[in-house]
């Protein structure tokens, strides 16, 4: 098990030709906010899986349609589906993340397992269906393992998952058959973007750390990888709030926080091209210098400059 600071936890697992990512988090088994509270439209780098223990549990929303949820409904959302649900039962919404993708240490057995899971998610799609009793079951037992504590506890938990997933793509094959899925719907590509905004709760950690951290390399591939966002949300949010890209503003902070260092504290300019995140001095006094006309040196010997100059251009941050 893989865990991180946003209360995910990610279980790799590899059947056969595929390699799969089992996502649960604080809310895969009680619901944190209530129809009073309710998720502004959101979209994952992950597939979701919703699945309504009871009637009513939560309503679905897409674009303008709103589906109430009936007893052993699920919905299943591909990566960057635009949508929010508002909670009636907290405790009767499950919410399950998965990702899969080919294992290539394997040879594909007869069955192609990974060439199953394309047919079976494919696309950009949001697809509503009828559960059973069976799978309702499934989820209440991986409900009852959700609380790991050790690898007896880990394996029953990882196993229950891959009976809830199994079940459900039997449910959408089966329901291909007889036309009992729901609904299969393809999204436009307006209500992709709508779907690019960043919850309050994940923004503030990315502020965080960019306010934080901007003297390591973090970027935003990075933490993409650590809040199942892509590099793109994150860029365009920090363009929003800033009006600069993510390395721009990383930047700006190593700058100022150079300016401050040249002032307050005797560090040697090597010292404090270390303390800001250059990998090279002559780096550090290039970007100072393109950014405030002055060099280092200069700057602790004449204080402020008469003006600042213009931020560095993007081509200029990289070092």
């Amino acid at each position: 098990m893989i865990q991180d600071e946003f209360d995910f936890d990610r279980y790799n697992w590899s059947i056969e030709d595929v390699s799969l990512d089992l996502l649960t988090h604080s809310e895969s088994f009680y619901q944190g906010r209530s129809a009073n509270d309710e998720k502004p439209p959101h979209s994952h780098v992950y597939y979701e899986l919703l699945f309504s223990a009871s009637d009513g549990s939560a309503e679905f929303l897409y674009e303008d349609q709103r589906v109430t949820l009936s007893r052993n409904a699920f919905v299943i959302t591909s990566p960057y589906y635009t949508h929010r649900a508002v909670v009636n039962r907290c405790e009767d919404l499950f919410s399950l993340g998965f990702l899969y993708k080919p294992n290539h240490q394997k040879e594909a057995s007869r069955q192609d397992l990974h060439r199953l899971f394309c047919q079976v998610f494919a696309g950009n799609n949001c697809i509503i269906g009828q559960g059973d009793e069976t799978l309702a079951g499934l989820c209440r037992q991986l409900k009852r393992y959700s609380v790991v504590s050790d690898s007896l506890a880990e394996g029953s938990l990882v196993a229950s998952f891959l009976l809830v997933l199994f079940h459900v793509m039997t449910l959408l094959r089966d329901g291909e058959r007889t036309g009992e899925i729901i609904l299969v719907k393809q999204q436009s590509e307006a209500n992709r973007r709508q779907g690019s905004r960043i919850p309050s709760d994940i923004a503030s950690k990315i502020n965080n750390i960019l306010s934080e951290s901007f003297m390591t390399d973090v970027t935003p591939e990075e933490l993409s990888g650590r809040y199942y966002l892509s590099a793109k949300q994150i860029n365009r949010y920090i363009c929003k709030q800033y009006g600069q890209t993510f390395m721009q503003r990383k930047h700006e902070l190593r700058m100022s926080y150079a300016q401050k260092l040249l002032r307050e504290s005797d560090c040697s300019i090597r010292e404090i091209s270390e303390k800001v995140g250059f990998h090279s001095i002559n780096s550090f006094y290039s970007a100072f210098k393109a950014r405030f006309g002055v060099t280092p040196n200069q700057y602790r010997t004449m204080g402020e400059p008469a003006g600042d100059a213009q931020p560095a251009k993007p081509e200029e941050l990289i070092h």
